[in-house]
């Protein structure tokens, strides 16, 4: 029989940019009673008890990390940039240029990237 009570639910977070802080977050998270389905920069995914944890607890534990949520679609654009210029830097061998990386793998308009990204952010892609 399958627990009612059980919620399955997924969480943007900004300030998740490297793999300390995926590991703080799910330790954290696991720690309050969740279970981490998927954690990746800037996205959990977990299930838990209503009867064993809240929602508000759950925000909670990302706030006490120094981590926010992302709410509006603006910040979760921008922020999907930034995991992507990590990606870049991280995992190629820079010749294939920023620009076109970021067009290819998010499918949209460098311009408009690049002007989400100032405005979310207060500086460009390539500082």
């Amino acid at each position: 029989m399958k627990d009612q009570n059980r919620i399955t639910e997924e969480f943007r977070v900004k300030g998740m940019i490297c793999s300390r802080c995926l590991k703080v977050l799910n330790d954290e998270l696991r720690q309050a009673g969740a279970e981490i389905l998927e954690i990746e920069l800037g996205r959990v995914v977990i299930n838990y008890s209503s009867q064993k944890i809240s929602r508000s607890h759950i925000e909670r534990v990302i706030r006490e990390n120094e981590f926010s949520l992302i709410w509006d679609k603006e910040t979760l654009l921008a922020e999907q940039t930034k995991r992507w210029v990590i990606n870049y830097i991280w995992n190629t061998n820079l010749e294939q240029k920023l620009s076109g990386f970021l067009v290819d793998k998010m499918q949209a308009n460098y311009g408009s990237l690049s002007r989400n990204f100032s405005r979310v952010f207060g500086k460009t892609i390539e500082r």
